[in-house]
């Protein structure tokens, strides 16, 4: 029996006037070649973090050198996201920030 692929809710992220969304577990966002892209800015890595979707919801680990925060909290390992997160790529204070929304 052929098991058919789970349609994942989609993932969005509202960097200002940028929209950037997927359905894809294993999405990565950053400045380069990825699959959400962010606006090109220091604090913004290529690659800066993967996102995936495991147990029922979505979870952000980083990749990039700058780190990140959730809600101002430092990422460390896997970390889940929903829906009005507020992601700060990079560690300063003014680093650029992307609101979460999942469905």
């Amino acid at each position: 029996m052929e098991r058919r692929n789970q349609v994942l809710p989609v993932l969005r992220l509202v960097t200002g006037d940028l929209v950037a969304e997927t359905r894809t577990s294993g999405a990565r966002a950053g400045r380069g070649s990825v699959e959400l892209a962010l606006p090109e800015v220091q604090t913004v890595s290529r690659e800066h973090a993967r996102f995936t979707f495991s147990d029922g919801q979505w979870w952000i680990a980083n990749l990039g050198m700058n780190g990140l925060t959730v809600n101002g909290q430092p990422v460390a390992g896997e970390h889940p996201v929903g829906t009005g997160d507020v992601i700060r790529w990079g560690m300063r204070p003014d680093a650029l920030a992307s609101r979460v929304e999942i469905g």
